[in-house]
């Protein structure tokens, strides 16, 4: 009996664990008190960032400047430029959430669209509020995405000007589920009702 409900529990792990959310927060790209020029592509936790103009964003670390990143570490400062986000491997996933940071701007658009193929599936238009320059948690707000992006395969972020920069950080990504790793959800969850239903 054991046996049994051992293996069901590790299927359910199993399935479980291909639903696990993923952060990308660029911790440990630049050296304390310094930042560092962007390189196309940049990879983290199997999801690839490519810049339109390389030259135009970088990498801040959170003591640069007197500068704070959301969570104390580095960040990404954008001026103007186009962010594309695509899973390194291929395939869907979803944005669950970003954190934007401000530079002495508030009022300013970020246009962030999803896509499947070549299609437009999702878009939120972001106006930043908060204030400050990168001034710790204050000036940062997490954005949770809206549902249409829980199923795309390519996300761009754009701030449509290059008359003022944003701050990236702390990106969360969930897998889609395959159909297969539903079925495997189910079949594991049934027999774990199952089995406690026999116990009883």
């Amino acid at each position: 009996m054991n046996i049994k409900h051992n293996i069901l529990v590790s299927l359910t792990t199993m399935a479980l664990a291909a639903h696990g959310q993923v952060t990308v927060n660029f911790d440990n790209t630049v050296p304390s008190g310094n930042f560092t020029a962007w390189s196309n592509p940049y990879i983290e936790s199997g999801f690839s960032f490519t810049a339109q103009n390389t030259g135009n964003i970088d990498f801040l670390n959170s003591t640069v400047f007197g500068l704070e990143s959301y969570n104390n570490t580095d960040f990404v400062n954008s001026q103007g430029d186009v962010i594309t986000i695509v899973k390194q491997a291929g395939g869907e996933f979803a944005f669950d959430s970003v954190a934007i940071g401000e530079n002495n701007t508030t009022g300013r658009n970020i246009s962030i669209l999803g896509y499947i193929g070549v299609t437009q599936v999702a878009s939120l238009s972001y106006t930043t509020t908060a204030g400050g320059a990168f001034s710790g948690p204050a000036s940062w707000s997490l954005v949770d995405l809206p549902s249409g992006f829980s199923d795309v395969d390519k996300v761009t972020i754009s701030l449509g000007t290059m008359s003022y920069s944003a701050g990236f950080d702390n990106f969360t990504f969930s897998p889609v589920p395959e159909p297969s790793t539903l079925a495997l959800t189910a079949l594991a969850g049934a027999g774990l009702l199952l089995f406690r239903r026999r116990r009883v």
